[in-house]
C-alpha cells in the first residue's frame, strides 16, 4: 500500500514544500513560494553579527 508525506518549511523569506511517496521513496513534487515583500525587493535587511547569535536557544 502506497503512502505519501507532505513536508513544509516556513522560513523567513519563503515557504518550501515537498510531496514524497513514502512507499517508493520518490519525490513527486516540490515548490517554493517567496513571501511577497522579499519577491518585490522590499524586505528589511538585518545586519548579522554571528557573535550575538545563540544557536542553543533554537533547540
Amino acid at each position: 500500500m502506497e503512502s505519501y508525506a507532505i513536508g513544509l518549511d516556513f522560513g523567513p523569506d519563503s515557504v518550501r514544500s515537498v510531496l514524497v511517496n513514502t512507499y517508493k521513496g520518490e519525490t513527486l513534487g516540490s515548490k517554493v513560494h517567496w513571501h511577497a515583500l522579499w519577491k518585490e525587493g522590499k524586505c528589511i535587511k538585518y545586519s548579522l553579527k554571528l557573535s550575538n547569535n545563540d544557536f542553543n536557544s533554537y533547540l
